[in-house]
């Protein structure tokens, strides 16, 4: 009988500290064991937008994603802002020997999402009409930057699917 003595001080101080430090959700938990061990590599895209904090609320970007209603456009999205795509980086860098296509069809530069959102002169004029003069942070860290996004991918239909391969030489 002595033997269980030291139960009870044990399972009191266990219940006091669990009402008075209630144990994490495991959401906050994940956040703060993926917070803890991020390291950034310099290939990761400056212009990531994801809160480094476990609060539930999305993100302004994503938001504005998810208004398009549309699955190609909003995965599309989301796979530019994580780096993930359809273009010559995600080519060079997880498919090395896959002989993909990283030429932009439109004209001779290499197709990633800097070159196609704000260099290819042949999208110059759907440039200038949906997403204008955002850079490619402002246009990632925004609702309205999502949706003038999501307009520009419409309307060029760039970065939606992987290039056709290249033609065989002569």
């Amino acid at each position: 009988m002595g033997e269980f003595v030291w139960r009870t001080p044990l399972c009191q101080e266990d219940t006091l500290l669990y009402h008075t430090q209630p144990t994490p959700s495991s959401h906050s938990r994940m956040f703060d064991e993926w917070n803890s061990s991020f390291t950034p590599k310099p290939s990761d895209p400056p212009y990531t937008p994801f809160s480094s904090d476990a609060t539930p609320i999305l993100h302004p970007f994503v938001t504005g994603v998810i208004r398009a209603n549309n699955r190609d456009l909003e995965t599309a999205c989301l796979q530019l802002i994580t780096g993930h795509s359809f273009q010559a980086d995600y080519s060079d860098r997880f498919r090395t020997r896959a002989n993909d296509n990283t030429i932009c069809p439109r004209c001779t530069g290499r197709y990633t999402t800097r070159h196609v959102l704000l260099h290819c002169r042949p999208l110059a004029s759907i440039r200038t009409r949906t997403i204008a003069s955002y850079s490619l942070t402002r246009l990632f860290r925004s609702t309205h930057g999502a949706k003038k996004l999501i307009h520009f991918l419409h309307a060029t239909q760039a970065l939606l699917r992987p290039l056709p391969p290249r033609p065989d030489p002569p």
